[in-house]
């Protein structure tokens, strides 16, 4: 748990993290008032501290060596592998014969598996994610065999993936190492001069590395270094966390460091010392020696490291170039794991690995959705099930993890759809959903607005915090003011980085906003939504949505005429009805609230009122198709920038929008990020101050406005919503039917070609 200051270390990540901070922002609320140091300090303390029961910290390096970097924190250190162990030459690794300890403790002759085979897998531009960085490393007054190494030291990285995919391939799968590489697909290798002295320790190594800078400190980053040097044959980083959760072990919140000294150049020692940075071996696996390695002979990890050391020939001598000996202790690539490694780490699952063939060819970003069955990833209200639940009201900014949980994958997840409500706030102020970004600072943009005792919900399309973030696949979320809501997420889908490459799924089709359901005049069903009930409403083959391949649709879901306060849920037809919710409803009040809705049988969704009645209407604005046609868009996530904001002169519109007015909005090529080919934006659409009951709509520039809303509201209001907005000629339209308004709009990502 964080609150307030400076992390100690990044080793303290946890699920969830949380500091108060006291920023002023130009956000929709107008001079919102956040409370001072000392009045904070008489709100009550947030515990947003789930993380701390869920994946409880372990002993730091329990056991093993910590040593201090430079810049505060430590590193925990297994010790150095002696050369008579890596005793290899290049040739003899590449020949695939070495000379092995036979059971007997005899030295014999053995041929074992030739995993020079392997390849440089690449996964889109090459940078993004958890990488693995080749580095050769000389000193200053010593040699520098600049390029010549080149050659060799692919052909070590290129060896040392043949075994990562050769061993997952003894358990029916694989996996292959996710090597920094150049947009040409060839290992990226970068040369690095040392101080002189540096090559005297790691510790020296690791601290004359992290001084060039922040390139060289990236949590997601291990940095295997080809060292010319002869102190050591190699050494590695190892946390000795055995905590099963990709999201929570150290090995993968922290840079892991690898050093191989001149003498031991090879596959099989690169190999070792990369899977200790992965995590391997702990000392609480089965067949642990004192110091990171094993016993059970015949495999990469596993050799006498010190007093006690009494190894056993389990395996075969042939067994020699592959990993984890029955693949008990450390790594397991199988669909069905048991024993140890079902509930304590397991390097396969490291997200420095990837299960995915790549290419050898440059990978251009994904950027496809993932729509999925509504999952309640956040409740935080006492007592109400989620899968992170009773943190209590949110003051100030607090961050949570999204990637691994609810559906969305630990890896290859660049941003994720969330459906976000807030209730229960004792003061009006305004909730900002954004990635995680080291300092939690909140940009220039909400997402929604509340007042004392409400409940507002919308959509949020946010990038998952990722390079240069210590917390990748957190989001952070800020409230301002004292009124301190609690905040409630549903987890709808989620949009692939580039690494996703060969995860099937669906590009974006804009289409016209058309609408499939009003139940005041019998489109799409007859009559109000009574208390506990559901209907089924065709999605697919209607109003421009084809018949078929169609993974999701979007729909602008507004409830009016209700009864009694109550919720909608939208889920697939088909699906048992989940634990969420898309709107909330109040007696006489007109809401909306976007929906990413994934389509279930017969081309169906399915929605649910939970009391009184409410007549519904829903417009579609766009589906996304299942990855099996050509043609759609990709997404690209944007940090949230605002766009318009007619109280100022951002976007050109100064002044509120009149009755019956319309305003352009320039956006491809005109707002930072948003390029000029691009076919939509996402865009967090607000309005406040409005003088009379209305409605926006929000429709591609140039052409003909349709009969559709996307945002309904009363004198007095602020609310937002989230638009799906295609564009025209570049720019959007926005409509104000009655009264006047102001109109602020914050752009979240768009779509069009890689």
């Amino acid at each position: 748990m964080r609150i307030g200051g400076a992390h100690s270390s990044r080793a303290a990540a946890l699920v969830v993290i949380l500091a108060p901070l006291l920023v002023a922002l130009n956000a929709v609320v107008a001079s919102p008032a956040l409370a001072s140091k000392a009045a904070a300090a008489a709100v009550p303390a947030a515990t947003w501290s789930t993380g701390t029961t869920r994946h409880p910290p372990k002993p730091r390096c329990a056991g093993q060596h910590e040593v201090p970097l430079l810049g505060g924190g430590t590193v925990c250190v297994h010790g150095d592998d002696t050369a008579a162990r890596f005793h290899m030459s290049r040739d003899e690794a590449r020949r695939s014969v070495r000379t092995a300890r036979s059971a007997a403790g005899n030295d014999s002759a053995a041929t074992v598996t030739d995993p020079s085979t392997g390849t440089i897998h690449c996964y889109g531009n090459g940078a993004d994610g958890a990488r693995v960085q080749a580095i050769y490393v000389h000193y200053a007054g010593g040699v520098d065999q600049g390029s010549a190494v080149d050659a060799g030291i692919a052909a070590d990285a290129a060896a040392a993936d043949g075994v990562f995919d050769s061993s997952a391939g003894q358990s029916g799968s694989n996996r292959h190492i996710r090597w920094l590489t150049t947009a040409g697909c060839a290992l990226n290798i970068l040369h690095v001069q040392l101080p002189s002295g540096a090559d005297a320790s790691f510790t020296a190594t690791i601290n004359a590395l992290r001084a060039l800078g922040a390139e060289y400190q990236r949590p997601d980053r291990h940095y295997v270094m080809w060292a010319q040097a002869a102190a050591v044959c190699g050494i590695g980083t190892s946390f000795n966390d055995d905590t099963a959760s990709s999201e929570a072990n150290q090995s993968n919140l922290n840079a892991g460091y690898a050093r191989v000294d001149l003498a031991c150049w090879n596959f099989f020692t690169v190999s070792h010392e990369l899977t200790h940075t992965l995590g391997a071996v702990n000392t609480t696996s089965p067949h642990h020696t004192n110091y990171g390695h094993c016993y059970d002979e015949s495999e990469v990890m596993c050799y006498a490291d010190g007093v006690g050391s009494v190894m056993q020939q389990v395996c075969p001598l042939t067994n020699e170039n592959f990993l984890d000996c029955n693949h008990d202790d450390y790594f397991n690539a199988g669909t069905t794991v048991t024993g140890y490694l079902s509930t304590h780490w397991n390097t396969a699952n490291s997200p420095f690995l990837s299960s995915l063939d790549g290419s050898t060819s440059v990978i251009t970003a994904n950027g496809t959705l993932h729509a999925l069955t509504p999952t309640r990833l956040l409740d935080s209200r006492p007592g109400h099930p989620a899968i992170i639940s009773g943190l209590g009201p949110l003051y100030g900014a607090g961050s949570i993890l999204v990637a691994g949980l609810a559906g969305v994958p630990s890896s290859h997840a660049a941003a994720a759809v969330l459906n976000v409500t807030v209730t229960g706030a004792t003061a009006p102020g305004y909730l900002s959903v954004f990635p995680y970004n080291n300092t939690e600072t909140p940009p220039n943009a909400s997402n929604l607005n509340f007042g004392p005792g409400q409940t507002v919900p919308n959509l949020v399309v946010v990038p998952l915090g990722g390079a240069g973030s210590n917390y990748p696949g957190f989001v952070s979320l800020f409230a301002s003011g004292s009124g301190g809501p609690n905040v409630i997420i549903d987890v709808l889908g989620w949009f692939a980085d580039s690494s996703g490459v060969g995860i099937p799924g669906g590009h974006y089709n804009a289409i016209a906003p058309a609408r499939d359901l009003d139940t005041r005049t019998g489109v799409g069903h007859v009559g109000a939504v009574g208390p506990g009930q559901s209907i089924n409403l065709k999605v697919t083959n209607v109003n421009g949505v084809p018949a078929d391949h169609v993974s999701a649709v979007i729909l602008n879901v507004t409830s009016t005429g209700v009864t009694a306060p109550s919720y909608v849920t939208v889920w697939p037809t088909g699906v048992t009805k989940p634990t969420a919710s898309n709107l909330n409803l109040s007696p006489g009040v007109t809401a909306p609230n976007l929906v990413l809705a994934r389509v279930g049988n017969n081309g169906s969704v399915s929605l649910f009122n939970a009391a009184g009645s409410t007549d519904l209407i829903a417009d579609v604005a766009g589906w996304f198709d299942d990855g099996s046609v050509e043609g759609g868009a990709q997404f690209h996530p944007l940090n949230p920038t605002r766009a318009l904001d007619t109280r100022t002169t951002t976007g050109g519109h100064p002044g509120a929008l009149g009755n019956g007015a319309s305003l352009t909005l320039p956006l491809a090529g005109s707002l930072a990020g948003v390029p000029s080919d691009a076919s939509a934006v996402v865009m967090n659409t607000t309005v406040t101050s409005p003088t009379s009951a209305s409605y926006l709509t929000v429709w591609p520039a140039g052409t003909a406005r349709p009969t559709a809303s996307n945002l309904n509201f009363v004198a007095g209001d602020t609310r937002p919503n989230l638009v799906f907005a295609t564009l025209g000629g570049g720019g959007a339209g926005i409509f104000n039917k009655a009264g006047s308004t102001q109109v602020i709009a914050d752009v979240a990502g768009w779509f069009g070609p890689s």
